[in-house]
């Protein structure tokens, strides 16, 4: 990478093809060493053959750290990285010895912060083989720095980050305008959470109108909806509305009242039709209109 992006640059949605690489033998005995993680399935390949493995496994937290290398080394991050805050990794195929593996990183959030000096972009790493198997997925955040913190600003207000509390209250504002939900909630006296990953909305609606909203409806909501917003990436780029199929796949997690929960369905595709409206249009840096 020729040039390090900034919080500016990172917009939700934006991806970067990380390479691909693969762990030799001589590195997997030395993190062993390191770690003192020596178990045979890393260090002796007849071991690992005859447990039913392709050769000498992979440390798991060996090929997160390979990955987090792999971003330093591109540059993607070398002026603008402040602090990493945190990790959280799946591993969920073995990977061997000296097997290829393909890296992309995907921006999941944003959020503003420190007077716009620094903000703090979400970042979900994929590790896929050669034939295009998920074998590891992991999260982290970064605190970033800002190219322009009064720059940083204006855009936020402008085209607010995916999942501001600025970009919670455009889609409310949305909803308020939109006819299907409307007339979907107009017998409704209840309140709905929606988790997009650790961020949180909760509506309060009252026949047809959105009444309040906050934390404190999340704590009383009547049911909820949930998903890691790189569930909410997904669904937000395909062709159309697909919440049922990504309900039905327990890609959205429901809880509370399944009562109201299935007696509001239209409300619910009516909110999720402006989550992905909303969501989209600053995906693709556009104002509000």
């Amino acid at each position: 990478m020729a040039a390090s992006y900034f919080y500016e640059d990172l917009t939700p949605g934006l991806e970067f093809d990380l390479g691909s690489f693969s762990v030799d033998s001589k590195e997997i005995n030395a993190f062993a060493t390191l770690t003192r993680d020596n178990h045979a399935l890393h260090t002796d390949t007849g071991y690992a053959l005859a447990a039913g493995f392709g050769g000498q496994l992979v440390h798991g937290t060996l090929m997160a750290s390979r990955v987090i290398g792999q971003v330093i080394s591109l540059g993607i991050f070398d002026e603008s990285i402040v602090v990493m805050k945190d990790l959280n990794w799946s591993f969920l195929k073995p990977i061997v010895a000296n097997q290829p593996v393909t890296v992309c990183m995907q921006i999941t959030e944003r959020h503003l912060r420190h007077k716009g000096q620094t903000g703090v972009v979400g970042r979900r790493f994929l590790v896929s083989s050669q034939d295009g198997q998920l074998l590891q997925e992991g999260c982290s955040s970064a605190v970033v720095r800002t190219r322009d913190a009064e720059g940083a600003v204006r855009l936020e207000e402008n085209t607010p980050s995916f999942v501001s509390g600025a970009w919670v209250s455009q889609l409310e504002q949305a909803l308020e305008r939109d006819g299907n939900f409307i007339a979907a909630t107009s017998s409704f006296d209840g309140s709905i959470a929606f988790h997009f990953g650790d961020a949180s909305m909760g509506l309060r609606i009252y026949r047809g109108h959105v009444i309040d909203s906050g934390r404190s409806v999340v704590s009383n909501a009547t049911f909820s909806i949930a998903a890691p917003c790189a569930v909410w990436l997904d669904f937000s780029k395909r062709p159309r509305n697909e919440f049922i199929p990504f309900a039905m796949a327990d890609k959205f997690k429901v809880g509370g009242s399944t009562y109201e929960y299935l007696r509001m369905t239209r409300a619910v595709m009516a909110i999720t039709d402006q989550v992905r409206v909303v969501l989209d249009r600053g995906l693709k840096g556009r104002p509000d209109a």
